[in-house]
């Protein structure tokens, strides 16, 4: 999904229609980050310098998003556009332990603590799925042409259907995935011998953090996940790259704007 295709595409179409003369007379500016992870920095001060220059965007295009190939209303290929953004946040839980020698194992070592008493108890509490503004107006809002009578007639009475909905989108991955703030344990590092018992073990969580939710309410549903276990365990504070602040103006402008996206 995340392959680039798509920029590549933009930047091969700028190319040929420069090539003809189409765009002769008309500016544009092309930014890419150049490294995963400080696309936000980079937004923020592409935005400032054309402001600082006077320049008033007619559109902007950035990579979009995928062709869903099993829609869950549909049921069919569906191309997505994009109205708002997740928050990013990474949360480091630490496990310490006394450590030692595979051996002569403690009744817990630190791997355990970690994989049990932790990742497993804040993996387990996902996030409520819900039908939240932003994702109502990316599933559709309102109803629309290749739609059958039941399901226009559920997105058009959103407040009685709400929950057909939700159990609808959840079908997929990609589908519940929308509808909340997702949590996932990309990596995590102990000790880099296998006889080797460490004296900490961490694991990075990381968290797609939905519209309308902030990374203080993910640290907080990651601490109460885990109060039952070993006091001894830290959680550090998440690295956050998108401002909880910017996510909800995205929220509010897709519910304040939802009738009219959901008719383009």
């Amino acid at each position: 999904m995340d392959n680039k295709g798509s920029l590549v595409a933009l930047f091969e179409s700028l190319e040929a229609l420069g090539s003809v003369g189409i765009l002769a007379g008309r500016q544009h500016h092309r930014r890419q980050r150049p490294r995963r992870g400080s696309g936000w920095l980079g937004r923020r001060c592409a935005a400032t310098l054309l402001q600082q220059r006077g320049v008033e965007a007619e559109f902007v295009l950035d990579e979009g998003l995928a062709v869903v190939a099993d829609f869950p209303l549909l049921g069919r290929p569906v191309a997505l556009i994009g109205i708002a953004e997740k928050g990013y946040a990474t949360l480091a839980v630490t496990a310490p332990a006394a450590g030692g020698h595979s051996s002569a194992p403690p009744p817990e070592t630190g791997v355990e603590t970690l994989a049990l008493a932790r990742c497993s108890a804040i993996t387990s509490r996902a996030f409520p799925l819900a039908l939240r503004p932003a994702a109502a107006a990316r599933h559709g809002a309102r109803p629309g042409a290749g739609r059958g009578l039941v399901v226009r007639m559920a997105v058009a009475n959103e407040w009685l259907f709400a929950p057909l909905l939700v159990r609808q989108i959840a079908a997929t991955p990609a589908g519940a995935a929308s509808l909340h703030t997702t949590i996932a344990p990309p990596c995590c590092a102990a000790a880099r011998e296998e006889n080797v018992l460490p004296q900490d073990a961490t694991a990075w969580i990381n968290y797609r953090i939905a519209p309308g939710q902030t990374s203080a309410q993910v640290l907080e549903r990651a601490r109460s996940a885990t109060r039952w276990a070993r006091r001894d365990a830290r959680l550090g504070a998440p690295a956050v790259r998108a401002g909880a602040r910017v996510v909800h103006a995205v929220a509010r402008l897709a519910h304040d704007r939802r009738g009219r996206c959901g008719q383009r």
